[in-house]
């Protein structure tokens, strides 16, 4: 028997003792004591015992039997223990014994007891005591440190060291196969890893593959250590099954049934099979590591359905991975594929992230991508189109992504915002690269972000861009981005694309066209379903998305700009930005400087705008919180916390007038689409408010219109004929979505030809220049490409021009000049500052070396900070420009010869833009500082002026640059019509040689001045190569251009002549209207400087002098130097004049009127309004955003817009505003609108001709306020252009014409608040403008007299003493006093103040005339015959028989005024009631007294009284019936037969009513003031006398026939 005794630990070995059977030997030494076995047999008792009987004597013999038997076991015992005790003796027991290696006795030896011990047993046979006992094998020990313990015989001993030996064998057997099977499996693994940790070239150099590796590894370590673990444990486990064999047969080898054992079990457990699964196993590890956990990372809102599209492209793509027979195998190629594959799901996750809406419409968007060639696609804006999609298809395994964006800015910003957020920082190699003209960078990334302009040459240049051979993995997308703008080349990519799908059809297995924006023009995917047969087309268009954040949308049409910014910046938190959209580059400059004014400086702002760099732009938008923007913010720029977006709703693009032949600058609506876009930059990184500041609606324009319909295509049309396709408009533009007008094809062509590229018709194709220039590199133009062309061969000045155009090329606009210190500057203009800037750029960088050469430090040092960014720009397109002609074998040597001659380059220029030739207005006898251009006959067809940025700028009162050569004419129709001239130099005529016709317009004394004199004769001479020809005055000169220029300028000086003339009533000597005009003219005498702004105005606009001097006759005399038709316009002016001064009563001084005052204390609080609203128009110090407030703020209306008007016109320019705004809207505070169908303020202004039959604008009367009067400044000119200039930069439109006496201009014609008008008044005529028709009217505005009121007209002196505060209290109560007598005119404005406006007449009418001059007593103003005052005074009349009126006239003569009024205060005191009873009576006279009481009053000196006595004595007479004594009192003149009565004012006070005659009587009795004669029987005879002089005052004088 074999025991197993579990292992103790105070125990080593066992005694004998322990084996043997306890039992056993406790038995038989019971045995021995309980038998008593004696030698001898003792007789028993035969007496005691009884006789046996024979049963039991039987039974007797039967026990000594059993004795006997029983001895003989005794013996045999003592015999077998004596030999258990020799064999016990034997007995040993072996301890620790062990195998080689230990844990093989774990192995093989556990659970092999009983074989051993049999085998053991075998070796010597033991007694049968011995059999179950020894040997006896005990294991021992913990994990793999196990012993054996062996009792038994030495023979067991021996055998079973032998089995320990051979097991120990068998175990390093199997351990040596294990090793030889792990060396292979290890090989194997270290050729995977080689592949992919340290291959020759690495595949995968992204953080991404690190990670997959990573995993991989890992995997491998685990797989590997599993695969061997698997292999140890069968090979152990077959080995195991060797252990009998082993344990028993001496000869057994193991090692060949081990080898067949791996044999087998390589061929169903291959490693590399193995290998494959780890490396999908690493995939999915991948994914559970860098995806799925990343899921909780995202810090927007995950949607279910976005989820849901990322797991199922996970499963799709672990699909592939597992399905897919390419992925199998352990090659670099295999894991390359696994590479890109990593870099697809990374990319998805990517785009997950980002929780863009398109994400969740991605699977039907690349599912219809993958079914059709070409896709039109239509998504929200910030769906995700321009940065998802792109990623999308490489993700989907699009071999390469190409898009297009418009402009050069969102090409790198969206690059740059891709890579950042479809690649970890980690990552060495870019998902996305970016290519725009003359820069790149990582361009062949699998995406290239590129302007659409750089594809289309790429389009037109590169017929190897998509070829029939061209290798694919998949398909080419081209993605064209923004298609919505319709830029031209936009358009040019699409009819580009479409073309060459029609001609290489079969290019459609290996290119995908994607058409994108956030609204698609229809026109756009008709095309391709029109033009291609057979195409497989789709649309996809997504379901309209609200944003990630909600946005909300605010009307504010009535807003000011810069108001609401300032509004909602108090209401932003700290990090939120401001997006204000504006129409143009100035309006974005200027809203910052705005802003920072209106706020002091607490406010700053930024400009972005298209001129800027993605740095620059970036900048801006990382340190501030509020931008204004052109069209450049729509899409090209991330603003990382935008809240509010401000939408002007305009936007000025260029557009070419087909009948102008010129590009203009219009300001219009933006559409649908546009807003759309500025909308979508709202809700996307938190909530947004979009206030929109236009009224029109939305949805009437869809879509902009196409670019290349209203452009100018000269550029295009060169740039398809240099194409290796030698394409041109007429073929190509079949493939347009919108054809451009035939019109504007055929003006390009003709431009071509006439610049000498290419043949006339029907041959057009290129001449000898055009083949050259062909051959040139794009350099932006067609001028500029005949420019550098002619430097190159011509003018020897090759590398000036490419210095030239480089710069040129990177500038929009010139405000860099103004940068630049004045060193660099020259006298000869732009183009050559610019060449000495680049010149030294160039020069330094060539002395120091490209690489120590930095440009941001030269341009520090050399002041040029300013500029570094425009001359990084041009630096790099100079070395674009210098690598092509390198490369050119045409103009490699031309391209470096340098000049430095400005009379070379100009001519070298000249020759690209001979059509950019201006010649100074001045030279033409016209405006100084204006220019026009020198191609047409008509020197007002485009009036332009210079830069204010240009080095060749003058100041006023210098000469302008007679003549110059432009690159840039900006043209702009949205409110003034005038050019303005960028990048000029100034050249000679000489230098000028295009052919050029000119006319000059000539009167017939101009036509008889070049015969008589012979200057055309002369001209013909010294200017042989002019043709000349004169027919019905008009001169004709042809020729040359630089000849036709010295020959006309020739003519029109020689031209100029002196008039001289007077200044005359043309009025009978002794009339009134004669006297008047001379006393009036004696007065313009003394103020000779009022006449200054006439003659700075013709000075100036048509260079004709003027000079006013007092002849010796005391007459005005003009001398008017200039042409004979300007010199008669000037004549005219003058007579008009003339009409004025004969119809004025008294001539006014520029300062005559009531100066402004306060309103006296007691009544001032109650108008405190008033105040406000001067203010608005006098204070010079109001702010621009005051301005802007009024013009385009929340409370602009058509009478804030006239304030700003008003505003200019006084601050600015020196007028003084009077009339009917001062009353109706400063004081009165009224508005009044049209009823009925003149509601629309459309409807508003009619137009009727004036005399000399120009057109006038007519305001609906029942508009109120209607227009603003304004009289020009006496000491300053008032230059209209300026002021037409600031109305353009504030954007008021602004109409003018020009009658002989004034300025009429209507502002607003089209604006929504409705049009007004504005009078400016010369003030040599408005110092004839003496009377005014109502009290309310009389008030007056000046500048910085900001709460103060003032008259046009003192009244508020006696006699009329009409106070300041009482017309104040009339207007607001509407109420008014007529001040003159009535006539057809003031009847007509009295009808529309009291039927259509409302007012009340206050009466009595007070007869206003001003002072007369010092020099004379009195001035006479005639009365209408229409007025009912003198309607009134013949009704009177009419009692004298046969009587005929010639006339009435006023009187004002302040003497007798002032002693009347004095007079009439002493009657007043000495009356208890105070009545002073005044009547109006007449009085006849004649003789010396007509003249003396009207000099002098009733003082009888003067009007005879002294002669003779009346009834009632000697004192002065009056009547209330005129046919009495009055007229009997006149006699008629000896010259006329005229007769005269006066109508006077007297003070009668207390009457003495006399019945009786008193020829003595010398005075009314005491207490009483005046006498009433009556004559009994005979009342028409009665009269009333008076004694004092003063008491009466004459104030009309009747002239009359009887």
């Amino acid at each position: 028997m074999v025991c197993f005794k579990a292992p103790t630990t105070n125990k080593d070995k066992s005694n004998v003792n322990d084996i043997i059977d306890k039992d056993l030997l406790e038995s038989l030494t019971s045995h021995d004591k309980n038998v008593d076995v004696s030698p001898e047999y003792v007789e028993p008792n035969k007496a005691l015992q009884p006789e046996l009987t024979q049963d039991e004597k039987q039974k007797l013999k039967e026990l000594i039997h059993r004795i006997g038997e029983l001895q003989k076991e005794l013996d045999h015992q003592k015999d077998y223990e004596k030999h258990l005790k020799d064999l016990e003796k034997k007995i040993t027991t072996q301890t620790k014994y062990v195998t080689k290696p230990p844990v093989a006795m774990q192995t093989y030896l556990l659970g092999k007891d009983e074989l051993i011990t049999k085998h053991l047993n075998d070796q010597q046979t033991l007694p049968d005591y011995y059999v179950y006992k020894i040997p006896r094998l005990f294991f021992y020990g913990q994990e793999s440190q196990y012993n054996a313990s062996l009792i038994g015989l030495p023979t067991h001993h021996h055998e079973f060291e032998l089995v320990l030996q051979r097991i120990s064998y068998l175990s390093q057997e199997t351990e040596y196969v294990k090793y030889m099977y792990k060396r292979e499996a290890a090989e194997t693994v270290q050729s995977v890893i080689k592949i992919i940790i340290k291959p020759e070239k690495p595949l995968q150099s992204s953080q991404t593959w690190q990670h997959y590796t990573n995993c991989f590894m890992q995997i491998l370590k685990d797989k590997k250590q599993q695969h061997i673990e698997h292999f140890d444990e069968y090979i152990t486990n077959k080995s195991k099954l060797l252990t009998d064999q082993v344990i028993t047969d001496t000869n057994f080898k193991p090692r060949p049934e081990l080898e067949k054992n791996v044999v087998h079990y390589k061929k169903s457990n291959l490693f590399t099979d193995e290998m494959e699964k780890i490396k999908y196993e690493a995939f999915v590890e991948f994914i559970k590591q860098q995806i799925f956990p990343s899921q909780q990372q995202v810090d927007k809102e995950l949607s279910k359905e976005s989820i849901k599209v990322l797991n199922d492209f996970i499963k799709k793509k672990k699909e592939e991975l597992r399905t897919e027979r390419i992925y199998e195998g352990l090659n670099a190629k295999h894991f390359q594929l696994i590479s890109k594959l990593l870099q697809r799901i990374t990319l998805y996750y990517h785009c997950f992230q980002l929780q863009l809406p398109l994400f969740e419409s991605a699977p039907d968007l690349l599912k219809k991508i993958d079914e059709n060639t070409v896709i039109a696609i239509s998504t929200s804006t910030g769906s995700g189109k321009s940065t998802l999609l792109p990623a999308l298809l490489i993700a989907e395994g699009y071999d390469r992504v190409l898009v297009t964006q418009p402009r050069r800015l969102p090409c790198t910003s969206i690059c740059d915002r891709v890579n950042s957020t479809m690649t970890s920082n980690e990552d060495s190699e870019r998902i996305a690269g970016w290519a725009v003209s003359g820069d790149e960078h990582d361009i062949k990334s699998p995406i290239l972000y590129l302007t659409d302009g750089l594809l289309k040459e790429q389009l037109l240049h590169d017929e190897d861009l998509i070829t029939d051979q061209t290798k694919l993995n998949k398909s080419i997308v081209f993605f064209l981005d923004e298609i919505h703008e319709r830029s031209i080349n936009i358009d040019l990519c699409l009819a580009l694309l479409v073309r060459l799908l029609t001609k290489k059809p079969y290019l459609q297995s290996k290119m995908k066209l994607v058409i994108s924006s956030a609204t698609l023009d229809s026109s756009v995917p008709a095309l391709f379903l029109q033009k291609i047969k057979m195409l497989r087309f789709g649309e996809f268009k997504m379901p309209k998305l609200g944003t990630l954040y909600p946005v909300k949308k605010h009307k504010r049409p009535n807003d000011n700009l810069i108001t609401l910014v300032q509004e909602l910046n108090k209401k932003r938190q700290r990090n939120e930005q401001i997006l204000c959209f504006v129409s143009s580059t100035a309006e974005a400059l200027r809203g910052p400087r705005l802003l920072q004014e209106v706020s002091s400086g607490a406010i700053i702002a930024y400009s972005l705008i298209q001129s800027q760099s993605a740095t620059e732009q970036q900048m801006n938008i990382e340190h501030g919180s509020i931008f204004f923007s052109t069209t450049v913010a729509e899409t090209s720029l991330t603003f990382p916390s935008l809240r509010y977006v401000i939408d002007t709703g305009m936007v000025k693009i260029p557009k070419y007038d087909l009948k102008m032949k010129q590009t203009v600058l219009e300001k219009v609506r933006v559409a649908e689409s546009t807003i759309k876009q500025r909308l979508g930059r709202l809700g996307r990184t938190q909530p947004g408010d979009y206030y929109a500041l236009y009224d029109f609606k939305v949805d009437e324009k869809k879509f902009p219109t196409a670019q290349i319909c209203q452009s100018e295509l000269t550029t295009i049309e060169l740039s398809l004929r240099k194409s290796p396709a030698q394409e041109d408009l007429n073929k190509i533009k079949k493939f347009l979505p919108d054809e451009p007008p035939q019109a504007a094809i055929d003006m390009a062509l003709a431009k071509l030809r006439r610049v000498g590229v290419v043949n006339p018709a029907p041959d057009e194709s290129f001449t000898k220049d055009g083949d050259g220039i062909a051959k040139l590199p794009d350099l932006g133009s067609v001028e500029m490409s005949k420019a550098v062309f002619s430097a190159l061969t011509r003018y020897k000045c090759g590398r000036d021009l490419i210095a030239i155009a480089s710069v040129l090329g990177v500038l929009n606009t010139s405000d860099v000049l103004s940068t630049l210190p004045k060193r660099y500057k020259s006298t000869d203009g732009d183009f050559m500052t610019l060449l000495n800037v680049m010149n030294e750029v160039l020069e330094a960088e060539k002395s120091m070396g490209p690489r120590q050469f930095k440009l941001q430090q030269f341009c520090q040092q050399k002041g040029l900070e300013k500029a570094y960014q425009t001359l990084n720009q041009a630096c790099r397109r100079y070395k674009t420009l210098e690598k092509s002609f390198s490369i050119s074998k045409d103009y490699r040597n031309q391209a470096q010869i340098q000049s430095g001659k400005w009379e070379s380059i100009a001519k070298a220029l000249l020759e690209g833009y001979s059509d950019n030739v201006f010649v100074s207005l001045k030279e033409l006898q016209l405006r100084k500082h204006q220019y026009t251009c020198y191609q047409s006959s008509e020197p007002d067809v485009e009036v332009a002026v210079l830069d204010s940025h240009s080095t060749l700028n003058r100041s006023i009162n210098s000469a302008p640059v007679s003549l110059i050569v432009t690159r840039d004419i900006l043209r702009t129709s949205s409110v003034r019509a005038k050019a303005i001239l960028s990048f000029v130099g100034e050249i000679k005529p000489s230098w000028i040689q295009y052919e050029v016709e000119r006319k000059i317009k000539l009167n017939d004394t101009e036509q008889e001045k070049l015969n008589t004199e012979n200057i055309l004769s002369t001209a013909k001479r010294i200017f042989p190569d002019a043709h000349v020809e004169l027919n019905h005055n008009v001169l004709s000169i042809n020729g040359s251009s630089g000849s036709v220029l010295k020959f006309e300028l020739f003519v029109l000086q020689k031209l100029v002549e002196d008039m001289v003339f007077s200044l005359s009533s043309h009025a009978p000597p002794n009339s009134e209207a004669h006297e008047t005009f001379q006393r009036n003219t004696q007065g313009i005498l003394k103020m000779l400087h009022i006449f200054n702004p006439m003659k700075w105005r013709w000075e100036n606009e048509a260079q004709v002098k003027i000079n006013v001097e007092q002849s010796p006759t005391d007459q005005l005399k003009i001398t008017v130097s200039g042409r004979n038709s300007n010199n008669r316009l000037v004549r005219e002016e003058f007579l008009e004049l003339s009409v004025w001064l004969r119809n004025c009563v008294v001539i006014r001084t520029p300062n005559s009127g009531l100066p402004p005052r306060l309103l006296i204390p007691q009544v001032r609080h109650r108008y405190l309004d008033i105040e406000e609203r001067i203010s608005h128009v006098t204070d010079s110090k109001r702010t621009t955003i005051d301005l802007w407030n009024g013009l385009e703020g929340p409370k602009a209306t058509r009478e804030t817009r006239m304030e700003v008007v008003a505003w200019f016109a006084v601050c600015q320019f020196g007028c003084k505003l009077e009339g009917g705004f001062v009353r109706d809207w400063i004081v009165g505070h009224y508005i009044q609108r049209p009823e009925g169908q003149h509601a629309d303020p459309s409807t508003w202004i009619s137009r009727t001709p004036n005399a000399a039959g120009v057109q006038l604008p007519i305001l609906n009367n029942a508009v109120t306020p209607a227009d603003l009067d304004c009289h020009l400044s006496a000491f300053k000119y008032f230059d209209i252009d300026k002021f037409l200039d600031a109305m353009h930069k504030y954007q008021i439109e602004c109409e003018v014409t020009r009658e002989q006496w004034r300025y009429i201009l209507l502002f607003d014609e089209h604006a929504k608040t409705g049009p007004f008008m504005m009078d400016l008044i010369e003030p040599h005529v408005a110092l004839t403008h003496d009377r005014v028709d109502f009290d309310v009217n009389n008030l007056s505005l000046e500048k910085d007299y900001t709460k103060e009121l003032g008259m046009r007209v003192d009244i508020e002196s006696v006699p009329y003493s009409i106070e300041l505060e009482t017309i104040v209290d009339r207007i607001r109560r509407k109420e008014l006093k007529i001040l003159r007598p009535s006539d057809d005119l003031l009847e007509k404005r009295l009808k529309k103040m009291v039927n259509v406006r409302h007012w009340s007449v206050k009466d009595p009418s007070v007869y206003v005339i001003p002072k007369p001059p010092n020099k004379y007593l009195v001035a006479l103003a005639p009365i209408p015959p229409s007025s009912d005052l003198y309607k009134d005074l013949v009704k009177q009349l009419q009692v004298i028989p046969n009587i005929q009126i010639i006339k009435m006239e006023i009187i004002r003569n302040p003497g007798t005024e002032d002693l009347y009024l004095g007079m009439k205060k002493l009657i007043q005191k000495q009356l208890k009631d105070g009545n002073v009873n005044e009547k109006e009576l007449f009085h006849g006279t004649t003789g010396k007294g007509i003249d003396g009481i009207r000099d002098y009053g009733y003082d009888n000196r003067y009007y005879g009284a002294n002669t003779a006595k009346g009834d009632w004595g000697h004192g002065t007479y009056f009547s209330p019936n005129p046919g009495s004594h009055p007229h009997s009192h006149t006699a008629p003149n000896d010259q006329d037969q005229s007769r005269v009565l006066y109508y006077n004012k007297v003070l009668l006070g207390r009457i003495y009513e006399m019945n009786k005659l008193d020829r003595e009587l010398q005075s009314a009795p005491v207490k009483f003031h005046s006498v009433y004669g009556t004559h009994p029987g005979r009342p028409d005879d009665d009269e009333y006398i008076i004694y004092w002089y003063g008491q009466a005052l004459p104030y009309i004088k009747i002239t009359y026939k009887a």
